[in-house]
């Protein structure tokens, strides 16, 4: 790891992890979009993908604007959620309904890490007045933010009772904490 002693070098570094995470998420994604039985699910992750696809140009383009080359640091976090997804994909699942809860899970970790990441790097980047470099990261933030809010929604459509129906494991009143007639898990998180 390169020595931080600036905010532009911590900037730098932080753009070359995520350069790296969107890098990894290109076969992750696909791999997820491909193992998704729900139709919405692996259109969602399909859009994603194309999504990260722009990213990885946009970052280029960031590089370029503050004249260093565009080279990726490995991100750790992010090649540990890239092995889940792999165990996720080749796993034995009983339904596809249990796989596409999975996959939802590990889009919303994957996206999670993008809005920490980008936020991150906007805090960094207004620190050194970089107006150009916080527009650009701004529009993949808002990305990021636009994915969480389409994840939840379709972790609410993966995980309803009725996808279940043929899961005997299947027993809502067994969880503790599953809500109850008129209350929706999206309510108590908010």
């Amino acid at each position: 790891m390169t020595s931080i002693n600036s905010f532009r070098t911590l900037l730098v570094d932080q753009l070359r992890e995520l350069y790296d995470a969107e890098q990894l998420l290109v076969g992750a994604l696909a791999d997820l979009a491909g193992s998704a039985t729900d139709s919405s699910l692996s259109a969602f992750l399909q859009a994603r993908l194309m999504e990260t696809s722009a990213h990885l140009a946009r970052i280029e383009d960031i590089f370029a604007k503050l004249d260093i080359p565009a080279l990726a640091s490995p991100s750790s976090m992010v090649r540990g959620l890239v092995r889940d997804s792999e165990r996720h994909i080749g796993g034995a699942f009983e339904s596809g309904a249990l796989r596409d809860a999975a996959i939802v899970g590990l889009a919303l970790q994957f996206v999670h890490y993008g809005i920490a990441g980008y936020s991150t790097a906007i805090a960094h980047a207004d620190v050194l007045g970089a107006d150009e470099v916080i527009q650009g990261l701004d529009s993949m933030l808002v990305d990021e933010l636009s994915a969480d809010r389409a994840l939840k929604h379709l972790a609410e459509r993966v995980t309803t009772p009725e996808r279940h129906r043929d899961d005997r494991s299947w027993d809502p009143d067994a969880i503790e904490g599953w809500p109850t007639s008129g209350d929706t898990a999206s309510r108590r998180l908010h």
